[in-house]
């Protein structure tokens, strides 16, 4: 898993068009675990991909993935 990686999945999910006016409701931690555990079938292959190329441990994954979401939602012009 690389950032790169993160980034990409964090910019599909952020470009979901069936969120966009969550996006001034909901807090970005909320958020970025609503965009996670609701992730189109597409992006939740690339998710649940990377969970097994680093062994199976969400615990691993989810939480950078938020960390990168949750950034991208606080910071959307960087």
């Amino acid at each position: 898993m690389t950032i790169a990686d993160l980034d990409i999945i964090s910019t599909q999910l952020l470009a979901r068009e069936d969120i966009a006016d969550l996006r001034s409701t909901r807090d970005a931690i909320e958020l970025a675990d609503l965009l996670i555990w609701t992730a189109p079938d597409s992006i939740y292959t690339q998710i649940t991909d990377h969970i097994i190329l680093i062994g199976g441990d969400a615990d691993l994954f989810i939480p950078n993935l938020r960390e990168v979401l949750t950034s991208m939602i606080l910071n959307p012009n960087e």
